[in-house]
């Protein structure tokens, strides 16, 4: 029997788009459906995951790359204009920028998931995948977004 805990399919699908996001980060090129397609079957052959999982998975991250890619100036403006002056974008690692892309556009533009799963989902991507100060880099700017939301942290509208 396979102890291994399965993951959410939207884990999964976040961790398909952040793989994505910081591929399309480092190439530079330009973005096209058919890339994402040939990207998701390369990245789901290795995978031994059950089908269903798999396919909820990919239209999950597919959806939030299309987010990424669509809304990419005003997600990047989201997050730089809670930097540092000191900071510039560039100098942020490629993939701490692309978790950063990945819960921005969770959290202006996919309104079934709440701003802090998306923070916390985030942070976890960035233990995974980050260095070491990656997670309180990412949380510091998150929570900051969060913060000028028109909805709460629980998902839910703010009452005006």
């Amino acid at each position: 029997m396979d102890n291994k805990v399965r993951k959410h399919y939207r884990c999964k699908g976040r961790e398909l788009a952040l793989q994505y996001l910081f591929q399309f980060d480092l190439t530079g090129e330009e973005f096209e459906e058919v890339s994402i397609g040939r990207f998701m079957e390369q990245a789901l052959e290795e995978d031994k995951d059950d089908r269903k999982r798999q396919s909820k998975g990919r239209k999950y991250a597919e959806e939030l790359i299309r987010h990424v890619v669509a809304n990419l100036a005003e997600i990047d403006d989201a997050v730089t204009s809670r930097m540092d002056k000191d900071w510039s974008w560039q100098r942020i690692p490629p993939i701490d920028r692309a978790i950063l892309r990945l819960a921005a556009a969770e959290m202006l533009h996919v309104e079934k998931v709440p701003p802090i799963v998306a923070i916390n989902e985030a942070l976890e991507l960035g233990k995974t995948f980050g260095s070491e100060t990656s997670r309180g880099f990412i949380n510091a700017l998150l929570n900051n977004l969060k913060d000028t939301l028109e909805r709460n942290p629980r998902g839910e509208r703010r009452e005006s």
